[in-house]
């Protein structure tokens, strides 16, 4: 297998990737040139960075929607409020 290729599957995996290619590098690290070590480390480094990108556009499309669905409860409040006189 070529080392790009190895290098462009991991990357695909994400985390498992990380955790794939951890245990690589510290089992095979004294026979393989730094040259592959070093493509490793990059791979680990993109897969975590990819990770931590996706996380944080989770949590910022939840707390989107929660900001949505608490403005929504509050105009519906306000505008039952107004209207009857009474609170939810």
């Amino acid at each position: 297998m070529d080392d790009l290729n190895l290098f462009e599957l991991i990357t695909e995996l994400g985390i498992i990737g990380v955790l794939i290619m951890g245990i690589l590098a510290f089992v095979k690290g004294k026979i393989w040139p730094e040259k592959m070590v070093d493509k490793m480390l990059d791979a680990q480094r993109i897969a975590a960075e990819q990770s931590a990108k996706l996380i944080a556009s989770e949590m910022g499309e939840k707390m989107k929607n929660g900001i949505a669905e608490g403005m929504e409860q509050g105009i519906a409040r306000g505008y039952l409020k107004i209207n009857s006189g009474r609170d939810l």
